[in-house]
């Protein structure tokens, strides 16, 4: 099946995958722009996670994104918009993009929140549990 991928136990829109690891580069092409190559690794390995089977792994992955939306793209956000009004550069172009990724990576996290639909869905019920 084309729109499906089938893990043992699960059934996950392929979809959802590639957005979720499409906004993890995104974040390590902008550490390793901002010269950090360890955390360009972290970020850029880190959807890998996705394959493994527990929910709190995914809830962690989450909190990641959204996190990174306040501590990353924010941020940034705000020194980037303040260095092109200091220098009289047109802003608001720069202030909806960085906003349009802010949005992204929302939605990634979104995305990850149906994985963890899916997986309570078609898993066993003692592979849900966060305690493992």
């Amino acid at each position: 099946m084309l729109s499906a991928i089938t893990f043992p136990g699960r059934y996950i829109m392929w979809w959802r995958l590639i957005w979720v690891a499409f906004v993890y580069l995104l974040l390590g092409a902008h550490f390793l722009r901002s010269g950090n190559p360890v955390l360009c690794a972290v970020f850029s390995l880190l959807p890998n996670l996705l394959f493994f089977r527990k929910m709190w792994i995914n809830r962690l992955l989450q909190l990641i994104l959204l996190g990174s939306v306040f501590a990353v793209w924010g941020v940034c956000s705000y020194h980037y918009v303040q260095t092109r009004v200091m220098f009289g550069a047109p802003w608001g172009r720069l202030a909806i993009i960085m906003t349009t990724v802010s949005l992204l990576t929302i939605a990634a996290a979104w995305c990850i929140e149906e994985i963890n639909l899916r997986t309570i869905k078609h898993c066993h019920p003692d592979d849900n549990k966060l305690s493992d």
